[in-house]
């Protein structure tokens, strides 16, 4: 069974969420429901824990160990991100995992995540979309580092689980060309 997302449903998914993200960063209390079913919203807020403690590893080695049973574990999913070296748009869980897993080890050490804001959680039968804002405190070369990142997620209900069937994640955030801080 496929699990893609038409063309038409995708862009529509991120021509709704894309604009969100700016807004939310402006008023991040924002959560606007639409059609969300509670039940809905509940079951996407507890995989956004999941995904959150997963990727603030702290000082262990980090590992994708766990993460499987948030994403699509096919050539399905799609991912584009503005940290990549050199493949920014990847297609496929194990090319996702492959560049991931020993990039973030090389680059950073000791994340731990300060601030995480979900801006929006959106569910319309099988298919969602969630946004959300991240700062974390690591080490890159060595030095302490700090910075900002804003992710949407399509997700997509699979026997019953919500999975993420695509990431989009970018950083820092910047709002009248400068990042914003966790206190903002």
């Amino acid at each position: 069974m496929s699990y893609t997302l038409s063309r038409r449903g995708f862009a529509t998914a991120l021509a709704t969420a894309i604009p969100l993200g700016l807004m939310a960063s402006a008023h991040p209390a924002i959560a606007v429901e639409g059609a969300t079913l509670a039940s809905d919203r509940a079951a996407l807020e507890a995989r956004l824990d999941k995904w959150r403690e997963l990727y603030g590893y702290g000082h262990k080695p980090f590992t994708f160990d766990g993460f499987e049973d948030l994403y699509v574990n096919d050539d399905s999913l799609t991912a584009l991100d503005s940290f990549a070296p050199r493949d920014t748009a990847l297609r496929g869980w194990a090319n996702y995992r492959a560049l991931w897993e020993p990039l973030i080890n090389q680059s950073f050490t000791g994340q731990v995540i300060t601030r995480f804001d979900v801006t929006r959680i959106e569910a319309h039968g099988d298919m969602a979309f969630t946004t959300l804002l991240m700062w974390f405190d690591a080490r890159r070369n060595g030095q302490p580092f700090s910075t900002s990142q804003a992710f949407t997620h399509i997700w997509r209900r699979i026997d019953g689980e919500w999975r993420i069937v695509h990431e989009h994640g970018m950083g820092p955030v910047l709002v009248d060309g400068r990042e914003i801080s966790p206190g903002q």
